[in-house]
């Protein structure tokens, strides 16, 4: 009867319900792909997917289900990873490798989604690259995690986004209302955490309340590490993995074998 809420926030915000709500309804045709950046800065790579590259990949969950399987190629300079390979890291994060990944996922309804993160391709100053494009039939959606907005993004051309790159903004209409609340009170915090920290605490409360899981609970978290662990078992077995993993040990822990990660 533990309930544990995930900072997973994306699954809270506004800007990511619309769109969902929006892929729902058909606004960009059948749903093809959905393509994921990190940060891509001096931690890109293996760090930056564990430590942005868990909300990227959690928010295309949250978009179209659980992933079934994947394909991934991690390079570490100019070679292939091997299973010695590590990164010494900026944060606590765990066994991280890599600084050019690539990763594959196979959604329900032949849904593909795309991760990539490269090491130092982004500038200080220069334009963000973390955030989520979703292509569909019919058009696209796009949000990049700039400045805090969240601003998305709507094209309705039938080219893909690499031919065309018109977009339109989305106007937000936020209906949620949390029963007593006081004004919010940001103190220095983006409006996205400050607004999307207070949904999550309200959805924990009201999750104990009606002994249910949190919106951004701890299965689906544990269905992301499996993402990421998955990443490196593909690179090394140069296979596609199926998910769940049968294999509960970190690829670059695990010091016996090279083989069976799934």
């Amino acid at each position: 009867r533990i309930k544990v809420a995930v900072a997973h926030l994306a699954r809270h915000a506004l800007v990511f319900r619309t769109m969902k709500k929006m892929v729902q309804e058909g606004a960009i045709g059948r749903l093809l792909t959905m393509y994921g950046r990190g940060k891509e800065d001096e931690r890109g790579g293996g760090e930056d997917l564990a430590v942005l590259g868990t909300h990227i990949l959690d928010l295309m969950n949250f978009l179209s289900g659980t992933p079934e399987s994947l394909f991934s190629e991690v390079f570490c300079g100019r070679h292939p990873l091997k299973q010695t390979d590590s990164f010494p890291t900026s944060e606590p994060v765990g066994p991280v490798a890599g600084d050019n990944l690539f990763a594959v996922f196979r959604y329900p309804d032949e849904v593909r989604g795309i991760f990539e993160s490269r090491r130092g391709i982004f500038q200080p100053g220069g334009q963000v690259r973390m955030g989520i494009t979703l292509v569909g039939a019919e058009g696209c959606l796009s949000v990049r995690y700039d400045n805090g907005e969240r601003i998305l993004r709507l094209s309705h051309s039938l080219y893909p986004p690499e031919d065309e790159a018109s977009y339109e903004e989305v106007p937000l209409h936020e209906t949620r209302k949390i029963p007593g609340a006081e004004p919010l009170i940001t103190d220095g915090w983006l409006p996205y955490f400050a607004v999307n920290n207070r949904f999550a605490a309200w959805d924990l409360i009201e999750a104990v309340r009606e002994d249910r899981q949190p919106l951004a609970n701890i299965y689906d978290a544990r269905t992301v590490l499996e993402q990421i662990q998955g990443i490196y078992a593909s690179q090394l077995e140069g296979r596609r993995i199926t998910l769940p993993l049968r294999q509960r040990r970190h690829p670059l822990t695990d010091r016996k074998s090279e083989k069976d990660y799934n």
